[in-house]
């Protein structure tokens, strides 16, 4: 059942959402109590994960007292999931060509780099971690650390050395938009101050 955990991570979905997902295909329709207990996701983080679930049409809502829900069948899960994967990557690539794009031909200074390639980001990273003794802070407006880390794994070796740094009493902080994904990073990280800073848009029409 982890591997299976593991591999829907990689396919976007969070830890939380991949055993959600996991349980009701599993074991079939359910309530939210019922889910709690056979995925070990906390009781207070079900009902959020149902709605992540529910938007991205990968569960159904049954109407009844208590309300069940049922996994889609699996074929049209993975269908939805690798759409979204696909949807994601070509976002990514195309925003990553417009940043380097207009980052080009600007004055370069010791504070940034130019790097290309998962790997190569990494270990970046690793290299800034590593001569970090007092402290670590990782922010995000959108996509949280531990999603990056489930779609490439490679970036695991992250979470290893931030743990390590943690034990070395470096102070970790780390900011998300989701209370989800802080209590999954929380969880993962523990030691870590995690923080949810939710940025608020406002759409005019005219």
């Amino acid at each position: 059942m982890q591997l299976l955990i593991e591999s829907l991570q990689q396919l976007g979905l969070t830890a939380y959402e991949a055993k959600i997902l996991a349980a009701l295909t599993q074991y079939g329709s359910r309530n939210a109590a019922d889910l709690h207990t056979l995925s070990g996701v906390p009781r207070s983080a079900v009902y959020g994960v149902i709605d992540k679930l529910k938007n991205r049409g990968l569960i159904e809502i049954q109407n009844s007292k208590p309300m069940r829900y049922k996994a889609q069948e699996p074929e049209r899960i993975i269908t939805l999931l690798t759409k979204d994967y696909a949807v994601a990557v070509d976002f990514s690539l195309e925003q990553l060509e417009n940043i380097y794009q207009k980052q080009e031909g600007t004055l370069e200074d010791n504070s940034a780099w130019n790097i290309n390639g998962v790997k190569n980001v990494t270990d970046k990273i690793l290299q800034m971690l590593e001569s970090s003794n007092k402290e670590i802070l990782f922010s995000s407006s959108y996509v949280p650390l531990n999603q990056i880390v489930a779609v490439y794994p490679i970036m695991g070796s992250i979470w290893k050395e931030i743990r390590e740094k943690i034990s070395e009493g470096v102070k970790v902080k780390i900011t998300v938009n989701d209370k989800i994904y802080a209590d999954e990073i929380a969880t993962e990280l523990p030691g870590a101050e995690v923080k949810v800073y939710i940025i608020k848009r406002t759409i005019l029409v005219l």
